[in-house]
């Protein structure tokens, strides 16, 4: 591994895709060498500030704990440790007084961190503050289950206490939408040939507000060193998935309440929560808490706030950029998946092809795309379709498998 040029130190990306990816790019134009431990099929193997080290599989085993402390003797020069994923989180804070011999670490309340990354006791922490929360039950054995069902009203949704660990598990999901009893025991005891600590949680109706994030960096002292909202538009799938369109705000009801839960938990460093407009009081529900960087940051450097820039210059001392002000009404898209979001809502009756169109109708940014680093755009696209092309293959073959029986069955009567 090499310095940065001006002999800056260079950084190294744990995990996250396209969040290392939005990071790599703002570091890279101020000359900051990045480094990327990921999933080999990841995007941000593909940009040209970014150089992927080699794969190193992620999941129960301390593979990139082991090659970190391995590669850490190495080093001439301390590199910067940026976690863009849980698991890569969970790494830093649990070996924080092995690495941060051998590396620049992020700021953090070690502590609270790892309660953020456990849903049951974030959501317990935001109700001692009297945060408002959705219902939740946690699920402790199916005995707990049995003994709850009968409160739960369906539909629901079932998910995991430790997002990390349910995802590497059910690649692609989130979570479980839930139906019924039997879909709720049948999910459960799906989840719990690999142990994992499940909660159910109500499903909020959800508001015109929609979903608010709250993004911020809180110094020693819990001081807010600058505030961002945003508002997210749309995501797919519709209930539970990942943002595809998004839009800067300034929602000072979003502040207040992110800041009386931060502060009031003793939360340092970097710090992004999402909450939930309910339909039915029109109350802000706190969803979850990451104390890292995440999905939306490309859109934070697009309104003019080059928050990577920031956290590495504050960790290794320089002077750090001003983060005083930002633009509003800043929309970024992920076009492909936006689609699929505008078809799924469609085709539940809550949008019409001219609504959304119209919800089109401004000046668009883009999460993959970047005229100096276009390569990750097209290699994403290309993934998309081959994705779809592919699913489009099976359902038609077992249209095909069902069609053949039943000719095959009438064939027999």
């Amino acid at each position: 591994m090499k310095t940065s040029k001006n002999n800056l130190p260079p950084v190294i990306l744990l995990g996250g895709g396209p969040i290392a990816l939005s990071i790599s790019r703002a570091l890279g134009k101020n000359n900051i060498t990045c480094y990327a431990i990921d999933e080999i099929d990841s995007i941000v193997y593909h940009s040209r500030y970014c150089r992927g080290i080699k794969h190193l599989q992620n999941g129960e085993s301390d593979i990139w704990l082991d090659w970190l402390i391995e590669q850490g003797h190495k080093l001439t020069q301390k590199a910067v440790l940026i976690p863009c994923c849980d698991y890569g989180l969970k790494i830093i804070v649990e070996n924080r007084k092995e690495l941060e011999k051998l590396y620049i670490l992020p700021e953090g309340n070690d502590e609270i961190t790892l309660a953020m990354l456990d849903k049951y006791k974030t959501y317990q922490l935001a109700k001692s503050l009297n945060i408002p929360i959705p219902e939740i039950w946690n699920i402790e054995s199916i005995y707990d289950l049995e003994k709850i069902v009968d409160e739960i009203k369906f539909p629901c949704v079932l998910k995991p206490r430790i997002s990390h660990e349910f995802s590497f598990r059910f690649q692609g999901r989130k979570m479980f939408e839930v139906k019924n009893k039997s879909e709720l025991f049948y999910f459960y005891n799906l989840t719990q040939q690999y142990n994992l600590k499940m909660l159910v949680t109500e499903i909020i109706p959800l508001g015109s507000n929609g979903y608010n994030g709250y993004y911020t960096y809180l110094d020693q002292n819990y001081n807010p060193l600058f505030h961002f909202t945003k508002l997210r538009l749309r995501q797919y799938p519709n209930l539970y998935g990942l943002g595809t369109y998004n839009v800067t705000t300034w929602d000072p009801e979003v502040i207040k309440l992110g800041l009386k839960f931060l502060q009031g938990i003793k939360l340092k460093g970097i710090a992004t929560l999402e909450f939930m407009c309910d339909a039915r009081d029109g109350k802000l529900k706190l969803l979850e808490c990451n104390p890292r960087f995440t999905g939306t940051t490309e859109l934070l450097h697009k309104s003019g706030l080059n928050w990577a820039l920031f956290v590495y210059n504050r960790l290794v001392g320089l002077p750090t950029p001003s983060m005083d002000y930002y633009k509003r009404g800043v929309y970024i898209i992920k076009p492909l998946a936006d689609y699929l979001a505008f078809k799924e809502l469609k085709r539940n009756g809550k949008l019409s092809l001219f609504e959304w169109v119209k919800s089109l109708l401004h000046i668009q940014h883009f999460y993959f795309w970047s005229w100096s680093d276009p390569k990750p755009f097209f290699v994403n696209s290309y993934c998309f379709w081959k994705r779809r092309l592919l699913e489009l293959f099976k359902t038609l073959k077992f249209r095909r498998v069902q069609n053949l029986q039943f000719v095959k069955d009438k064939h027999i009567l």
